[in-house]
């Protein structure tokens, strides 16, 4: 019996020939999985970092004298207390970043960070999304 077979794997030199191929081709499947899974973990951090910065810039917006800014061109309320409710939002959403007023306008910069499934593999372990959003202030007197 094992003549017979010794004799049957002798005379077909391709015989086994496909397992390495099914492996690299396996594995660059895997890979290409890989990718387009980690990809869509940092386009969801970006867009979640821009949806977080959109309602810190309203928060700290909404605290801001929106009256005084009105009628004398002059925002009337510290802007401390602003920052600190942008600061709020960030905080309460697991996000670091910055919350900027200057002039007439509130602008956050917000940042996401996600943990990969495939890419820790080879050491990369997290992903980051940055976001960034800006409202004007509309305010009444000469405009510059």
């Amino acid at each position: 019996m094992r003549a017979w077979i010794r004799s049957r794997l002798a005379g077909d030199p391709e015989r086994g020939a496909i397992t390495p191929m099914v492996v690299v081709l396996g594995v660059a499947l895997l890979l290409m999985v890989g990718l387009v899974v980690d990809a869509g973990a940092k386009l969801n951090a970006v867009s979640q970092a821009n949806d977080v910065a959109a309602q810190a810039a309203h928060a700290a917006a909404t605290q801001l004298d929106t009256g005084a800014a009105m009628s004398v061109g002059q925002i009337g309320v510290s802007t401390a207390e602003a920052q600190e409710a942008g600061m709020a939002v960030l905080a309460a959403s697991g996000m670091s970043g910055s919350v900027v007023i200057d002039g007439q306008s509130v602008t956050v910069i917000a940042t996401c960070t996600k943990p990969t499934a495939f890419l820790s593999l080879i050491g990369v372990t997290t992903v980051q999304g940055t976001g960034t959003a800006s409202v004007r202030i509309a305010t009444g007197g000469a405009q510059p």
